[in-house]
């Protein structure tokens, strides 16, 4: 039998990215009717849902990870109150290009409110102690998602990637079905046919122009092309500081941005995607100066669950640009409980 599919797209550009695709899209009334679930699990008074606490950990393996969670989900300052932990549900976010878990600033513990929040430093990256070798694969930066969801003994979690964390998700996805609620996806690519190059040239060349300046001057230049146009000067400037603080922290990282770049690149079979079978939301910003919302559009056309929605004024990095609409779109989405939808 063939597989039922659901396709709905959230807004006008996405309609017109949807059709230039000519993705078979429709409005499927079970789709709004799915339940929605409660992602604590628990009730939690108002005064402990105040009260966020983080902690990183490091696997065996040597890969790094950060929790983000309600207080009362640790017994102490550093270890999990498993009981309490695993009642609420877990969403894991992946990060991009050289991008370590320092990066989501303040987005994660927005989301810690609602449910467990797992960020990681993919290996070669951040204060994870694995090195990524120059065979580095989408498919070992999805074992480094495993390795920690492991770690933790989480048997099943959303995920959520960014840009490349994107194509980890996917991956993650393909690879280990039976582990994923369902995926989120924010301004991604997969090479191949969507019409456009993977990044604009204009931000490649004006990055490049910056490349050999490095420090502030290198991320001023950054934050012309990864945020929005609308995003305020202020804003702009904040993001640059703290993202020149972190590359004096961590480092330049030029080798292991070449290895991740190399790994993006292979990443270009988009019909693997159609063998997915958990829900997938498909975010983009619609003012995205630095990858062509039309590779969003692609993603989604190979996908035979999922919702396609772009957020206006947004940039590539939404979570600076757009944190509450963000956040309401991945909850929203998230919330819904789509365990009982036909998957063939």
């Amino acid at each position: 039998m063939k597989r039922r599919r659901f396709k709905i797209v959230e807004g006008q550009l996405a309609k017109k990215l949807a059709v230039r695709y000519d993705t078979p899209f429709l409005k499927d009334a079970s789709i709004d009717k799915a339940p929605v679930v409660s992602l604590e699990s628990q009730s939690f008074t108002k005064e402990e849902k105040s009260q966020v606490q983080q902690s990183s950990y490091i696997t065996k393996g040597g890969i790094s990870y950060r929790v983000s969670s309600l207080k009362v989900c640790f017994h102490t300052s550093h270890h999990i109150n498993e009981e309490v932990f695993h009642k609420r549900r877990s969403l894991v976010m992946i990060n991009g290009l050289t991008r370590t878990k320092d990066h989501w600033v303040y987005f994660d513990r927005s989301l810690a409110k609602d449910l467990n929040v797992i960020t990681l430093d993919p290996r070669g990256i951040g204060e994870s102690r694995q090195k990524a070798d120059w065979n580095l694969s989408i498919d070992h930066m999805s074992d480094d998602v495993k390795e920690v969801l492991d770690d933790l003994n989480v048997e099943k979690a959303y995920i959520l990637g960014f840009s490349l964390g994107g194509m980890t998700a996917l991956m993650f996805g393909l690879r280990y079905p039976r582990r994923v609620y369902s995926l989120v996806v924010i301004n991604s690519s997969i090479g191949g046919g969507a019409r456009s190059l993977r990044l604009y040239p204009k931000s490649i060349l004006g990055l490049a122009g910056s490349l050999t300046k490095g420090g502030k001057s290198f991320h001023d230049s950054l934050s012309q092309y990864v945020l929005s146009l609308r995003t305020p000067v202020e804003m702009r400037e904040w993001a640059a500081n703290l993202w020149s603080n972190l590359e004096k922290r961590y480092g330049k990282g030029i080798m292991i941005t070449f290895k991740q770049l190399v790994a993006a690149s292979r990443f270009r079979n988009p019909h693997k995607l159609l063998a997915i079978k958990a829900p997938t939301l498909v975010l983009y910003g619609e003012n995205d100066n630095f990858v062509a919302s039309s590779h969003s559009a692609y993603i989604f056309s190979h996908l035979a669950l999922a919702v396609l929605e772009g957020i206006e004024n947004g940039g590539h990095e939404l979570h600076f640009d757009k944190p509450f609409q963000l956040r309401d779109s991945v909850v929203r989405f998230i919330s819904r409980d789509f365990s009982d939808y036909p998957q063939s």
